[in-house]
């Protein structure tokens, strides 16, 4: 397995006296941490026990930097200030997918209609109708998951229920019920979404290691995307040695 899983804080951990047992000899050249929602993450990697092995890297070109982040989202504030110079090298890159910022409005959607049954305005209930055509439309960036196009067949049906009520139909709570199980379903999914889709990840991320196969990679996810689906299991290093630890901080 090229992948060693570590217990969750041995990069906080490390030492002058540690560093070699865990880092290996010749040191390991890729690191995936859960810090990904650590603002900024990779701080175990300026701990002053390890921060000259990876700033000497640095200044020879040979580091890259992978977070959870869009590729334009990529800043300074997305590293540790001893990292800045990466920022100049291009050696910082965003693995985030697109189609997390694609659900976006459509996650915001469910939850406000959700907060406003029984009483939703039909405006929003035709608009997130739309939404989820939208993003049916755009499923094929994560595989074409079966519940984004069941979804639309299942909203067209509200939709009409809730445009009945607005020219004064019967209401029927059983009905109103199902709409709020189906918005709060929809959010719940494409939250799920983000570890259900992480062989995609994994292949963004991939893609900058090819172009960089000599460099050490830091790799920061989410916690879950390394228990959960573990997206390490599609980082395929060949016959290299990557280090993980679930949990830094």
């Amino acid at each position: 397995m090229p992948w060693t899983l570590h217990a969750g804080g041995t990069f906080n951990g490390l030492s002058v006296a540690n560093m070699a047992a865990v880092f290996g000899v010749p040191p390991a050249r890729f690191f995936l941490s859960g810090d990904g929602h650590r603002n900024p993450p990779f701080r175990w990697a300026v701990r002053p026990a390890v921060r000259q092995h990876f700033l000497t890297l640095m200044a020879t070109n040979s580091l890259c930097l992978h977070v959870e982040q869009l590729p334009e989202q990529v800043s300074a504030d997305s590293i540790p200030v001893y990292f800045d110079p990466l920022i100049l090298q291009q050696k910082v890159f965003g693995w985030e997918l697109s189609m997390f910022r694609d659900l976006l409005p459509v996650m915001e959607l469910c939850m406000t209609i959700a907060g406003d049954i029984p009483d939703p305005s039909l405006g929003s209930v035709v608009a997130l109708h739309r939404e989820m055509i939208r993003i049916d439309g755009l499923g094929w960036k994560v595989g074409n998951p079966p519940w984004m196009h069941a979804a639309v067949g299942q909203s067209d049906t509200f939709k009409t229920y809730w445009q009945g009520v607005e020219a004064h139909a019967p209401r029927v709570g059983a009905t109103e019920n199902a709409y709020l199980n189906f918005v709060l379903g929809y959010n719940t999914r494409a939250m799920a979404l983000r570890c259900d889709a992480n062989n995609f990840i994994a292949a963004n991320i991939s893609r900058v290691i090819a172009l960089y196969p000599n460099d050490t990679h830091l790799i920061t996810v989410g916690d879950a995307h390394i228990t959960t689906n573990p997206v390490q299991q599609y980082i395929n290093l060949g016959a290299l040695q990557g280090l993980i630890d679930p949990s830094t901080g």
